[in-house]
């Protein structure tokens, strides 16, 4: 079941979204990944696509960056480079 490939996610709301259609809250996800839910949220709320910020600093990129493996999409230009 892939729910991701029929839209782009843009908003901070929209990755939320696309966690609980994985079975993930915000706060589960991050104790999964070993982050603070709160860092993970504020990460979520500023970095969303539709802001057209890309984040600077490194656990920010690894937040997004394991965000993004984890939703199959690119979050916040977050591409391996």
């Amino acid at each position: 079941m892939k729910t991701q490939a029929t839209y782009q996610i843009q908003t901070a709301y929209e990755v939320q979204g696309a966690l609980r259609s994985k079975r993930w809250t915000v706060r589960s996800w991050a104790i999964a990944h070993g982050y603070h839910p709160r860092t993970v949220l504020h990460c979520i709320e500023r970095f969303a696509p539709e802001k057209e910020i890309s984040p600077k600093r490194k656990l920010a990129k690894k937040i997004m960056h394991d965000l993004s493996e984890t939703l199959g999409v690119d979050l916040a230009g977050c591409k391996d480079e």
